[in-house]
């Protein structure tokens, strides 16, 4: 919390702390074991499997994702993932998640470079 409260202290003055609100929970809760099991398949780079219940559809569909990162925004958390089974990046809301499972399945994080001149992938190590 320091770093970012750094650049607002003005000589030990901490006008900021009744201006500048860091919510203590998410505004949105959900299950410890969402939680635990995403973070366990960030740690190990393992496939996750779950049902989800989209915001556009009724009912939860079977999900297999390959997580990339967790996301707090406006008071509720995130998961950033590769969809298998649609092929590309995805923003899961962690309340609609259910019914998770870590896949036995691991994969190889990648990440873009930012060098504009050398857009290929770069392995992440472990």
């Amino acid at each position: 919390m320091e770093s970012v409260t750094a650049p607002l202290e003005n000589d030990g003055n901490l006008w900021y702390e009744e201006r500048v609100i860091v919510p203590p929970v998410p505004a949105v809760q959900f299950s410890t074991e969402v939680w635990n099991l995403i973070c366990e398949a960030l740690r190990k780079n393992r496939v996750l499997k779950f049902e989800y219940r989209s915001t556009w559809k009724s009912g939860y569909s079977l999900r297999r994702v390959r997580p990339y990162q967790l996301l707090f925004d406006n008071g509720a958390w995130y998961l950033y993932a590769y969809s298998i089974q649609g092929k590309g990046m995805r923003m899961y809301s962690l309340p609609r998640i259910q019914n998770i499972s870590l896949d036995d399945e691991t994969f190889t994080l990648f990440m873009i470079c930012k060098n504009k001149r050398n857009r290929k992938k770069q392995r992440v190590s472990d």
